[in-house]
């Protein structure tokens, strides 16, 4: 018990002397060049070497499950909250060109030439492409506000970074699952479950951001310890809902989530500082000082295996940078987003590494045979982006400041984004006159009716259980496992099977409302309609690669309930809109 207890007393004195020392870097950091997590990242290494030569010093190794379920989805909410979602919309094409062209550019122009510089297997290799494409701005964020970043070249950068993080994320879990856990490595069905986990997690974060946001609101308790427990809470239940109960990606559901949960929790920009950003921050701020600061007491001892080779990754990563930087203007300006060169050099500089790199290395098993080695790998790309990149970038916004883009003649220089506008002016103003509120319950009602509908359908017409279709719908997420007979009730799966179907209505129910605003019950129930037969057409023929199941329901049954939720859908809002009236 004594053991016990000396135990523990120098485990609380650590934990005491880490949180002294991340309040001293956080305090001093901003009057150097250098970020906070550079400083923690040297911190780290001199303290693993110290604990390597002193017994009594406890070693810092955090466990994966920690980082994948507590730190890396505290982060990205932190990332993911200030983003406005009307701008992020209007700047979508250049963020999602960074994004998509990004990952595959790093997985290949680094992953593999890297495999083979370090004799590894190639498809090792592509496993560190993947976990050092993710970008990120946090290391330079003192000086993007220090130099007055133009807010739509910052937006461009938080926006990559964000979405890029939680791809990053998916695909080196996809590459881990096959390489380090001796599954088979079927690119087909890695990039089909890929896009079938991230194509899950969008509409359950949404929702889940969305309804807590509303709850919040309705309790008025924005800034109080309410509502800020409930945000601690959101990132945590949106990455196990969507992780292990649907199968999907917990990270992008936990981005999602914090899109519609900052939309939602307010009803008007009140454009002041609020408690429920500083909390943010802080927590924020204190997981990246944990990540960086264990990623170099990891690295202590394997910092001199560093030799010349780990500089030609760096060079490797940034010409994968440049060509993805600069390669990508024909295409900008073939979608009408062009941007000058001064913001290609500021997106050049800031797609450093930092917190998404660290935290998967960290992940990666103890007695997997290439840890070391992929550990030394992922600090040194890391240690330039967050010891070297702030230099470069100060050294450059010094000498040529980045200007803010000409406001077009006819629009108002108020609208930050509206210079990467690609909105119609008629949706955008129905998108600001759609209720969120009347569409979700518009979204559950037609829920309700198709999944009711379709249940008596076949039971009557096709003499099968009625229970089929549920089983249909939670294989969505279990995968098709749950599909044999017996067709009989599951607890578990109805859970997953509605967590699916309502999720689903409600984002369906979303993207209507703004084309049916204003207009009569007639024409809603035309539109109703043909959303119907197109969710239909989607699901059963374009969805069929990712969910093969759904071709042995293609029947006149489920046609007819589709019909039938579309008509429901906009008559219920329609209907719904008059009464608000």
């Amino acid at each position: 018990m004594e053991g016990f207890a000396d135990d523990h007393t120098r485990l609380l004195a650590a934990l005491c002397g880490f949180l002294f020392l991340v309040s001293a870097i956080r305090h001093y950091a901003p009057r150097t060049v250098l970020p906070a997590e550079s400083w923690l990242l040297l911190a780290g290494i001199g303290y693993g070497l110290a604990a390597s030569r002193t017994p009594g010093l406890p070693s810092v190794r955090l466990d994966p499950a920690v980082v994948f379920g507590i730190l890396l989805p505290v982060l990205a909410f932190s990332e993911g909250r200030h983003l406005p979602i009307a701008l992020l919309v209007r700047a979508a094409c250049p963020v999602m060109l960074l994004v998509l062209l990004g990952m595959p550019m790093a997985m290949v122009l680094i992953g593999l030439p890297a495999a083979w510089l370090f004799d590894l297997p190639y498809l090792h290799g592509l496993m560190f492409g993947a976990a050092v494409a993710a970008t990120d701005t946090i290391s330079v964020a003192h000086l993007l506000d220090r130099f007055k970043i133009p807010r739509r070249l910052r937006l461009l950068l938080d926006g990559e970074s964000i979405f890029i993080d939680a791809i990053t994320v998916v695909m080196f879990t996809a590459l881990a699952g096959a390489v380090i856990g001796a599954g088979d490595f079927l690119p087909g069905d890695i990039a089909v479950e890929t896009f079938r986990s991230m194509l899950l997690a969008v509409p359950v974060g949404l929702l889940l951001g969305w309804l807590i946001g509303r709850l919040v609101r309705h309790w008025g308790e924005q800034n109080r310890m309410s509502g800020l427990t409930m945000t601690l809470a959101l990132p945590i239940a949106g990455f196990l809902l969507s992780e292990r109960l649907l199968h999907a990606s917990g990270i992008i559901a936990v981005v999602f989530a914090a899109l519609a949960f900052s939309h939602s929790r307010r009803s008007a920009e009140t454009g002041k500082r609020e408690l429920y950003d500083d909390f943010w921050e802080y927590l924020g701020s204190l997981g990246a000082s944990v990540l960086f600061f264990a990623l170099g007491a990891a690295m202590a001892l394997q910092v001199f295996s560093l030799d010349w080779t780990h500089g030609l990754i760096i060079v490797l990563l940034l010409l994968s940078r440049a060509l993805l930087v600069y390669a990508s203007g024909p295409l900008l300006r073939m979608q009408g987003c062009a941007l000058p060169p001064g913001w290609r050099h500021g997106l050049m500089l800031g797609g450093l590494r930092g917190a998404i790199p660290a935290g998967l290395a960290l992940m990666l098993p103890l007695d997997y045979l290439y840890r070391d080695e992929l550990l030394v790998m992922v600090f040194a790309v890391v240690a330039f982006g967050i010891l070297v990149h702030p230099l470069l970038m100060e050294f450059y916004l010094k000498r040529f400041p980045v200007q803010e883009l000409p406001v077009p003649e006819g629009r108002e220089s108020s609208d930050p984004g509206e210079a990467m506008s690609g909105l119609a002016p008629i949706l955008g103003q129905r998108l600001k006159q759609s209720a969120w509120g009347l569409a979700a319950i518009a979204g559950f009602i037609a829920g309700v009716v198709f999944i009711l509908l379709e249940m008596a359908m076949v039971w009557l017409f096709q003499g099968m259980s009625p229970w089929a279709p549920v089983r249909m719908i939670a294989a969505i997420g279990m995968g098709p496992e749950v599909l044999p007979p017996p067709a009989s009730f599951a607890i578990d799966l109805t859970l997953v099977a509605a967590v699916v179907h309502f999720t689903l209505s409600l984002v369906y129910a979303w993207i209507i409302a703004p084309f049916i605003e204003e207009v009569g019950l007639i024409k809603a129930l035309g539109a109703g309609l043909f959303f119907g037969l197109a969710i239909y057409l989607v699901n059963f023929y374009l969805f069929t690669a990712m969910f093969p199941w759904f071709e042995m329901a293609r029947n006149w049954i489920t046609i007819f309930a589709h019909l039938v939720f579309g008509a429901v859908l906009a008559v219920s809002y329609c209907l719904a809109r008059q009464r608000s009236h």
